[in-house]
């Protein structure tokens, strides 16, 4: 799983083509823990995320599955 550009100013590219695991949803949460952002996968590889609205700063973005959470990644909204 990958995400990319990395600082981000309005769209997020995320990559699920590495997954060893079918990802059903990608969650981004801000430093303190608040979700900002939900997206069900429904099979897709690859997703484009709009960012634009997010504020300046550093943001988590989680892979997960029904069972658990599959990986996590930081970007920088800039």
């Amino acid at each position: 799983m990958s995400i990319f550009p990395n600082p981000a100013v309005d769209q997020l590219i995320v990559n699920m083509n590495d997954a060893s695991e079918e990802v059903d949803g990608v969650i981004i949460r801000n430093l303190m823990g608040q979700v900002v952002s939900t997206v069900s996968v429904q099979g897709q590889q690859r997703l484009e995320l709009e960012v634009s609205s997010l504020p300046k700063g550093v943001y988590v973005v989680e892979f997960q599955n029904e069972n658990s959470i599959l990986g996590v990644q930081k970007f920088v909204k800039s």
